[in-house]
């Protein structure tokens, strides 16, 4: 009897643990539920989401009305998304807190300025300017462009619209002649190479050449060398005694002075800025992010104040090479950088300003379409030229490269960043400061190559940027080979 009973219970037992793990199998694995109708697993997912009593069961009814594949999504997780077109919970709330900050910081800008903040004044405009271009960005940032195209369309449409119900903007038409478009759109886009080689080595692409590293260390040097043709152009367009002489001597000094003082400088303080503040304190990141501020602003200004504004630029991209370079010596890498990661932020916050900006500055009723037919022309001859001396350049035995690098390594540096358009724009506060020495005559004959200079750059941006970027996107996985990579573990400062 004993026996019998035993054999009954484990029956029982077997069956019951079947049953429960058919059930469970049922309710988290969704390829099983074929032979149940939609109807009855909705309201068996609806009673089993509300008795649970959290707001999931609301998200997912909010879900359930607007995505069909997210009716099928069996459990609710905030980080996951179900579909390809689902924002999911969390960025819900992301947007949602972004929209609450718009709204406090126009509150408190309201109040500090008053009217200005009401529709028609500039600041408004500014605010509005800056909410609309972050949208515009965050939106082609999800079809896979840089969003900073998407600021400089929102202001090249602005300030192109036909009715003018936009603030007047104060425009100092600038100076000068066609070497200076040469000299800025020379230079390489260094943010959208390093956002695109930084995803290839976290995946493995062309690290088992340190591509990555080659390709954004000599983007670096690219930009260096255009900051010294700046130098020269902008030492023939304002010379230093201001008598309109342009003369050898004085050309070869203030590039000499400029580069020795800003490569000082940028040496100095960036040790400085890297060794003062002590690693072993609690409050490091802080001070080093205050410090690096400060430093980078106190550089730029005192340079502007005495005419080396490609000097100070110079200094301020060495003071944070330097820096950047002893802290990861010191233990802060890449991926556990909070400077890094905060000066990112406040990149992207103050990126759709400065380049809706830029765009609205571009006026294309005053040039006419022949102007734009002749960019064109420029940066055609000019990228074919760039691209065969790139390609050339990278045979040799110091870094070897199969033809389908060398082909990668072209497309990469095809593109154009915003670098040279804030370039192109410095100049105008140059001529608005040497405005009393030249000559209304000169002024005015000056004002239609400000504006050529500054829509070849900005059309430069626009044509390049997103051809590198889907270029590199798609043939990253055919041109460059795969290594395992191995995952970095940051040391604690």
């Amino acid at each position: 009897m004993g026996r019998r009973s035993s054999t009954l219970a484990g029956t029982i037992s077997l069956k019951s643990m079947q049953r429960r793990s058919s059930l469970s199998a049922l309710d988290s694995n969704t390829s099983v539920m074929s032979d149940l109708s939609f109807k009855r697993w909705h309201k068996r997912m609806q009673a089993r989401h509300k008795s649970l009593g959290t707001e999931g069961f609301r998200l997912w009814t909010w879900c359930y009305k607007g995505c069909a594949p997210c009716r099928w999504f069996d459990s609710i997780d905030y980080e996951a998304k179900p579909c390809k077109y689902c924002i999911g919970f969390k960025r819900f709330k992301m947007i949602g807190t972004f929209c609450l900050m718009a709204i406090f910081i126009y509150t408190l800008l309201y109040v500090i300025w008053g009217d200005e903040l009401l529709p028609g004044g500039t600041i408004f405009f500014m605010f509005l300017l800056f909410v609309v271009a972050y949208l515009v960005g965050y939106i082609l940032l999800l079809v896979g462009l840089p969003p900073m195209i998407g600021h400089m369309l929102v202001g090249i449409v602005c300030g192109n619209m036909p009715p003018n119900w936009l603030p007047p903007h104060d425009k100092h038409y600038l100076e000068r002649i066609s070497f200076v478009v040469e000299s800025l759109i020379s230079i390489v886009s260094l943010a959208t190479i390093t956002s695109v080689m930084e995803k290839n080595r976290i995946h493995g692409y062309g690290e088992d050449k340190h591509l990555s590293t080659v390709l954004i260390a000599a983007s670096s040097c690219d930009v260096i060398i255009g900051i010294f043709c700046y130098i020269i152009c902008l030492s023939f367009v304002f010379p230093s005694d201001h008598n309109g002489i342009y003369t050898v001597w004085e050309v070869t000094l203030n590039v000499v002075k400029q580069l020795l003082i800003g490569l000082a400088t940028g040496i100095v303080c960036g040790i400085l800025i890297a060794f003062f503040p002590d690693k072993h304190n609690v409050d490091a990141a802080t001070e080093r992010i205050l410090v690096l501020g400060l430093g980078a602003y106190a550089i730029a200004a005192v340079c502007s104040r005495f005419d080396m504004v490609a000097g100070g630029t110079l200094a301020v991209m060495i003071t944070c090479l330097i820096a950047s370079n002893m802290w990861e010596e010191l233990g802060w890498h890449d991926r556990n950088n909070p400077v890094q990661y905060f000066y990112t932020m406040v990149y992207y916050y103050v990126q759709p300003v400065v380049l809706s900006l830029i765009g609205f500055s571009m006026n294309f009723h005053t040039t006419g379409f022949d102007i734009f037919i002749m960019g064109i022309s420029v940066l055609t001859i000019g990228l074919v030229g760039r691209e065969i001396t790139c390609y050339v350049a990278t045979f040799g035995k110091t870094y070897p490269t199969t033809p389908k690098e060398k082909v990668f390594i072209c497309i990469a540096w095809f593109s154009k960043g915003t670098f040279q358009a804030l370039l192109a724009f410095a100049i105008e506060n140059m001529i608005h400061h040497y405005k009393s020495h030249l000559s209304e005559s000169t002024i005015q004959s000056y004002m239609r190559y400000s504006e050529i200079i500054k829509e070849t750059t900005v059309l430069a941006i626009l044509l390049t940027t997103p051809l590198a970027c889907y270029g590199m996107a798609i043939l990253t996985p055919v041109l460059l080979n795969q290594v395992q990579v191995e995952r970095h573990q940051p040391q604690n400062v």
